[in-house]
């Protein structure tokens, strides 16, 4: 039952992500949310607890990644956010898509949000 839960809980990211980037609102803000909840779902599994990510808390993770997500986008040309949206529409499916922990770990591993 848990299992359905959390798909279900990265399902409606996924599906309000993809409704607010189709109103025109900034994807890379919205790749916080499935790192957040990808963070929520397997720290547990890692061995890990909030405090070996940075901010205490999925809410405070997200809070600070959009902070990061905005200043960057100030540093971009127009064409680079538009290369920058897509990556970060790409990789929020990607995060959405499972929730295997092992695949999600690869995925934020392997990520650095100023080379979007």
């Amino acid at each position: 039952m848990r299992a359905t839960m959390q798909k279900r809980a990265l399902l409606l990211v996924f599906s309000l992500a993809a409704l607010v980037d189709l109103a025109g609102c900034e994807p890379c803000e919205y790749v916080c949310g499935a790192e957040a909840d990808a963070y929520a779902l397997c720290l547990g599994e890692w061995g890990m607890t909030w405090s070996d990510v940075g901010p205490a808390g999925t809410e405070f993770y997200e809070e600070d990644c959009k902070d990061t997500a905005k200043l960057e986008r100030t540093r971009r040309t127009d064409e680079e956010k538009l290369d920058a949206n897509q990556v970060c529409t790409e990789r929020t499916r990607m995060l959405n898509s499972t929730t295997d922990c092992d695949e999600l770990y690869d995925l934020l591993e392997d990520y650095d949000p100023t080379e979007e």
